[in-house]
């Protein structure tokens, strides 16, 4: 009986060559070695193929892609996967040595955890070492999720069996978004943790698929995330305010008063919902949408589309009233006017 591998390890290659080599040893040297090395190679034209016939290592299975994009050679992969977890990895990264063995013992003893993510250490040409900082745990990740994507793609050991069980591959139709939204949509069907170590070196570099595809990602982002709010929350999000909820505030025109108020009432309606979910994080919800609305307040007002008064009436507060937070309004509204005097 042949002897299945507890981990296959998924790459996705296409001209890699510059970094491939690094990324491969990273792979082949960890301290965890029970694994298939399935590297999908999308037709490659400069020396990817020949860097990966170069090694003699019985792990490494050279697939052949379809020359449909990353969504598809991956998903050849994990269709191509035997083993218990499936571990993703990019060709311009590095795994740190320790990376399998640290997932693997946490996914053994968590068994309701089918998605498990790192933190990494960021570098470059222009970058050093930086720690990225990531939320840890499956509600506060899964909250994120609403906002960004807080679960770095490259890091991640999935659990075959969630993405087998429920026929969830990536969808091919969300170029540079095709992981954001399979983290979506596995939500409802398992757990998702970040181990707070960084056990992966991301490279950051002007070639990378985020830079090269930014506008269309953040298209196709916004497409996942409504569906998202529809599914788990049944709150349909308005096409006009949609941007808010990724891109960044100054590529976001100033809204006019009725857009505002459309604003308001959704995000009120979010935390309405949120507050019967049992899936997501009340108060980051809170406090996200708070401060998005009350930021597009201060730019509309700043471009003069509405006046003070409507500025004072609309402005969302996330302040808990308790008598020391009652104190502390007491004392802002006392000293308002010497603040005024003092600007």
């Amino acid at each position: 009986m042949i002897k299945m591998p507890k981990i296959s390890v998924v790459m996705p290659t296409y001209n890699a060559e510059k970094y491939l080599k690094e990324a491969m040893d990273s792979v082949l040297s960890q301290t965890f070695s029970d694994f298939e090395f399935l590297i999908v190679d999308d037709n490659s034209t400069d020396a990817t193929r020949s860097i990966i016939n170069s090694y003699n290592d019985e792990r490494i299975k050279l697939i052949e892609g379809e020359c449909k994009g990353i969504a598809a050679a991956l998903n050849k992969g994990i269709k191509a996967a035997c083993g218990e977890y499936i571990a993703r990895m990019d060709a311009d990264d590095i795994s740190l040595p320790e990376r399998f063995e640290t997932q693997v013992s946490f996914m053994d003893k968590h068994v309701d955890t089918g998605v498990c993510g790192t933190v990494t250490y960021k570098f470059g040409e222009e970058v050093d070492s930086i720690v990225e900082q990531l939320p840890e745990n499956d509600v506060d990740i899964k909250t994120n999720l609403l906002f960004n994507v807080p679960l770095i793609h490259p890091t991640v050991m999935f659990r075959k069996s969630v993405l087998h069980e429920d026929s969830i591959l990536y969808d091919q139709d969300y170029f540079c978004a095709e992981d954001y939204d399979l983290f979506l949509r596995l939500i409802p069907y398992t757990k998702f943790y970040n181990i707070q170590e960084p056990l992966v070196k991301r490279r950051i570099h002007d070639t990378n698929a985020s830079f090269v595809t930014k506008e269309r990602g953040s298209i196709l982002f916004l497409k996942s995330l409504k569906t998202c709010y529809n599914v788990l929350l049944c709150v349909d999000i308005d096409e006009k305010i949609l941007p808010v909820f990724y891109l960044y505030g100054e590529d976001i025109e100033p809204f006019s008063k009725e857009d505002l108020k459309l604003l308001k009432q959704t995000f009120k309606e979010i935390i309405r919902k949120t507050n019967k979910s049992n899936i997501f994080n009340i108060e980051i919800v809170k406090e996200n949408l708070t401060g998005k609305f009350n930021y597009f307040l201060e730019k509309s007002f700043e471009h003069k589309l509405i006046d003070k008064k409507f500025l004072k009436r609309m402005r969302m507060s996330n302040i808990k009233i308790t008598p020391k937070n009652l104190i502390l309004l007491f004392f802002r509204e006392l000293t308002r006017p010497l603040r005024r005097m003092h600007i």
